[in-house]
């Protein structure tokens, strides 16, 4: 069920929106990445199926990776993210938001976290 969640967070993602403000959205992210860039990662899941039908409630992350002193750009970024993964066939609720500073001192990190609940296949 991760699988058909990352299809559908990708799918999501990459428009026009945040592709213009963002230089990639990555599952791993490459050592030469330039910034500003999505990674998409932490995955959780947790298994609530009943006896009828599988259920999964899917615990995951988006960081959004910059070097900027201005946070407005990204901030709009992080609005966005969480406005595009509410719309769709996947229940996905906005759970918690952070900042962080790298210790680079010049990098910086918002990390977004999401819960998620899928409903798979049904048992005869």
């Amino acid at each position: 069920m991760i699988i058909k969640l990352q299809q559908f967070i990708f799918k999501q993602l990459n428009q026009k929106i945040i592709t213009s403000k963002v230089s990639g959205i990555y599952y791993q992210v490459t050592s030469n990445s330039y910034f500003p860039y999505i990674y998409i990662g932490d995955f959780n899941s947790k298994d609530i199926s009943t006896k009828d039908r599988e259920y999964a409630e899917i615990n995951f992350g988006i960081n959004i990776y910059f070097r900027d002193k201005n946070l407005k750009p990204m901030l709009e970024v992080a609005e966005l993210i969480k406005q595009l993964l509410s719309r769709g066939e996947i229940y996905i609720k906005y759970s918690d938001e952070k900042i962080l500073q790298q210790l680079d001192g010049i990098t910086q990190q918002i990390i977004i976290t999401f819960k998620a609940k899928l409903v798979g296949e049904v048992y005869v």
